[in-house]
């Protein structure tokens, strides 16, 4: 064990306390990484995997978020009767570089168009679930005679960290995909959502990570990953990986979306599997005007709330939503309808305790 991992303990009026790991996740360490001074979290660690301990636990349902100054501004649970399953124990890995993908939105909002292709013409992203339901209906009857209306585009990714972006997956366990001849590092690289003006989901498509590599460096900068020697993959720092807008899965099947006016959200790194320095810029909204045969885009930015929902109306003076959260004794990990059908969230991951919450725009 080194001076950038342990297990987390607090110090109070009872002595040092261990934390309970039963809801101990990344934005945690993240917290605890940067309030003690050690840079950033690569992972958190969950029950004996430091050496053993006899710290008592006093410390569970630490909830923060990444801006959390310090642990001591997290939500959490005091009390001299926790219970905590397995005795697991809260840890943390900290390291003092790691990667920051940014999504490129001039890129993005340049390349939106609508495209119609022929089914038979899309094989390989029918098996990699590129495509919509209604897709597989259409297939087993015939594939040469229906087509797929698809909203393309191209995502640029740009790594501004101090450490190169590598998937969390070992080479070993990469999963070979024939059809297209080549590994996915990482089964979800990117979401993108095609949303209404209310936020509702009218269509989504992911990007499975095919090959992460550096397709242009700022000048000067030499290229250390290239996916053509099925060697290791990853983007290196002030390099880009570049998806166009003409490749297989790089769009959204909208052939069963009436036209009309929509917001376009893509996401990389959605599951914060790879650790990052910064999620507030992993997420790219632009609207877009859907005229059936083409698609006008306009005011792509990034969103810096990091559920890529922010809220008006309710109690929270627009504060952004937080997923998942607790309502009803359930976790929701979306926008859900009240009673008037207008989509809301929590403001905090706690709603049945903190009673903050907003409408989703």
């Amino acid at each position: 064990m080194t001076k950038l991992e342990g297990y987390v303990e607090i110090l109070d009026e009872r002595g040092w306390g261990a934390v309970c790991a039963e809801d101990w996740g990344l934005e945690e360490a993240i917290v605890t990484c940067r309030e003690l001074n050690l840079g950033y979290a690569r992972e958190a660690t969950k029950g004996n995997y430091f050496r053993r301990s006899k710290t008592s636990i006093l410390y569970s349902d630490i909830e923060c978020k990444i801006d959390d100054p310090t642990l001591s501004h997290c939500a959490r649970q005091k009390s001299r009767n926790i219970s905590c399953g397995n005795n697991l124990r809260a840890g943390v890995i900290c390291v003092s570089a790691v990667p920051d993908l940014v999504v490129d939105v001039q890129a993005l909002q340049e390349s939106v168009n609508i495209d119609v292709a022929w089914l038979r013409h899309l094989r390989c992203a029918y098996e990699e679930k590129c495509l919509a339901e209604s897709a597989a209906s259409a297939w087993s009857s015939g594939a040469d005679h229906h087509a797929r209306r698809l909203l393309r585009f191209t995502t640029r990714i740009e790594n501004r960290g101090l450490a190169p972006f590598r998937s969390n997956v070992p080479q070993s366990a990469w999963e070979w995909h024939s059809c297209h001849n080549h590994y996915h590092s990482m089964e979800t690289f990117s979401t993108y959502k095609l949303l209404s003006r209310t936020s509702r989901e009218q269509a989504a498509g992911h990007k499975a990570s095919f090959c992460l590599e550096d397709t242009v460096c700022d000048k000067g900068l030499h290229k250390s990953f290239n996916c053509t020697n099925r060697g290791p993959q990853g983007i290196s720092p002030n390099c880009y990986d570049i998806y166009k807008w003409n490749i297989d899965c790089q769009w959204i099947d909208v052939t069963d979306v009436p036209h009309g006016n929509f917001i376009l959200r893509v996401t990389v790194n959605p599951e914060r599997k790879v650790p990052e320095s910064d999620y507030t810029n992993n997420i790219a909204k632009c609207w877009v005007y859907d005229y059936g045969n083409v698609a006008y885009t306009t005011d792509c930015h990034l969103e810096s709330c990091e559920s890529g929902y922010k809220t008006q109306g309710g109690n929270s003076n627009g504060a952004c939503c937080v997923f998942p959260f607790k309502y009803n004794k359930k976790w929701h990990y979306k926008c859900i309808p009240n009673y008037w059908k207008e989509l809301w969230c929590a403001t905090t991951s706690n709603y049945s305790r903190d009673k903050k919450w907003g409408n989703c725009i």
